[in-house]
């Protein structure tokens, strides 16, 4: 059972959903097919042959000719055919061990398409509907935005895998159906394209925006609150519970608020207020997306509490820049619930010690009295796995060597690492260890790979990582307070 359709940007439905009786050929003899219609410039459509249900998709039709001459460039292409001038054709496809399509341009008046009236009906269907993917269900209806034609709006809660897109009408043939190639913006790592969907990869509360136009339209998403990436996000008018398995690493999952209005730069620290489980830790960290940050861990008390992370180590204009915040759980292996209540700025911090931290199992101590950091690490698979790492604030761009003194197991390898915003071309620089106290000095006018390093980029210095860079051995280093220099 063979019939051929006409699908494309102008039929109803377009494209995948054309195959309607409106869009059918007519079979006039055997293996001849016809159908006239009025085609514009701009159209494009597909002829595709079906076989019983199935479409042939791929290099169903082979341009034949276009008469009478004077029309012989009004359709271009093959398989994928588009229309260059107006005008009324009849369509004839002959079926056979070669299959041609001929165009004749009748010179009929042609008609123009009625222009789609907005049918102001608009909802979410998806597997978050019940049953999934139906239509008829206008559990998600979205409601239109007071004071802006065309304009629909919907709050979402989302869990990862949950998909949609955005609907009109009762049925798939019927109406129109927009997925993730009409998002035009959408917070990063939230949604991706599943076979046209819109798939969520992140949890939390979305406000979904589309904007009709006549075929065509636009979708918006943006996050109203917190945003899970592996953990779980529960939002409520007035806290929200982020659910979670610390992983380890801990740096592996986390939840993040994007600031929808600027930072006060005149601030010199953010306070969270927050209910965690108690003696979890809990990393806070405030942030320019791919710039400067700041981070501070607090152990829970099981009881409400709050937070400070300080910023008084940047400039104003550095914390202008301020738009993102993050919390990591960082207890290995605990499962737990932790409500966050809000957050507000504070005026003053005070100054701030950098400190050292341990990342990925690695132990730090600190001699009071020299300030020599120690770093106990344990055999791993890889080098970046557990690191020792402290802040650099406000560092001295006109600084172009450092000093480090340190003491490392014997024939190891260690990496010292000097990161700017951005971690791309960080100064990395590797030595290795006598078993004995010893000292060497870093060009920091170069990188690792021999491009330089402007005083500008050190000016922007921000954190100092020591690595021990011979994956697989256990050991430790001592590393004395850096010495800059000009």
């Amino acid at each position: 059972n063979i019939d051929w359709y006409i699908v494309g940007n102008f039929t109803t439905p377009q494209w995948e959903n054309g195959f309607v009786s409106a869009n059918q050929f007519t079979e006039v003899t055997e293996g001849v097919y016809e159908k006239t219609l009025d085609l514009l410039v701009g159209n494009e459509f597909k002829l595709v042959r079906m076989v019983g249900t199935t479409p042939t998709w791929n290099g169903a039709g082979i341009k034949g000719t276009v008469t009478p001459v004077e029309f012989a460039d009004a359709i271009g292409g093959a398989d994928n055919f588009t229309v260059t001038i107006n005008g009324n054709f009849k369509i004839t496809i002959t079926d056979g061990a070669t299959k041609v399509a001929d165009f004749v341009r009748l010179g009929a008046p042609v008609v123009e398409p009625e222009v789609e009236v907005d049918p102001a009906n608009w909802f979410l269907v998806g597997n978050i509907t019940d049953p999934v993917w139906t239509p008829t269900d206008k559990t998600y209806a979205m409601t239109a935005v007071a004071g802006q034609t065309g304009v629909y709006e919907i709050n979402l809660a989302v869990n990862v895998d949950d998909m949609f897109k955005v609907k009109t009408g009762d049925d798939w043939p019927v109406g129109r159906d927009l997925g993730f190639d009409k998002v035009t913006v959408s917070p990063p790592g939230t949604f991706v394209n599943d076979s046209g969907n819109i798939k969520a990869i992140a949890s939390g509360t979305f406000r979904i925006v589309f904007t009709f136009a006549p075929s065509a339209g636009s979708i918006a998403i943006e996050s109203t609150g917190w945003i899970g990436y592996g953990f779980g996000v529960d939002q409520k008018v007035d806290a929200t519970d982020i659910s979670y398995v610390a992983p380890t690493p801990f740096y592996d999952r986390n939840a993040q608020l994007n600031l929808l209005t600027p930072f006060d730069g005149t601030k010199e620290g953010v306070e969270f207020s927050f209910t965690g489980k108690a003696d979890d830790v809990y990393l806070f960290k405030v942030e320019a997306r791919g710039g400067i940050n700041s981070e501070s861990e607090v152990t829970a008390t099981g009881l409400p509490q709050t937070h400070i992370v300080p910023l008084s180590q940047f400039t104003e204009a550095q914390r202008n820049t301020l738009n993102l915040f993050v919390l990591f759980a960082k207890t290995a292996g605990s499962e737990g619930v932790i409500t966050l209540t809000g957050w507000d700025y504070v005026d003053s911090t005070g100054p701030v010690t950098p400190t050292w931290s341990g990342v990925g199992g690695a132990v730090v101590t600190v001699d009071s009295v020299s300030g020599a950091m120690t770093m106990v690490y344990t055999s791993r698979v890889n080098f970046w796995d557990q690191f020792a790492i402290i802040d650099i604030f406000n560092f001295d761009g006109t600084k172009t060597t450092a000093s480090i003194t340190f003491t490392g197991t014997a024939d190891q390898q260690y990496i010292f690492k000097f990161e700017y915003p951005g971690h791309t071309n960080n100064g990395e620089y590797v030595f290795t260890a006598t078993g004995s106290e010893q000292t060497v000095t870093i060009d920091l006018t170069k990188d690792k790979n021999d491009v330089e390093i402007t005083e500008a980029t050190r000016d922007s210095f921000s954190k100092f990582v020591v690595f021990s860079a011979t994956a697989g051995d256990a050991g430790q280093i001592v590393v004395n307070p850096v010495v800059y220099s000009a």
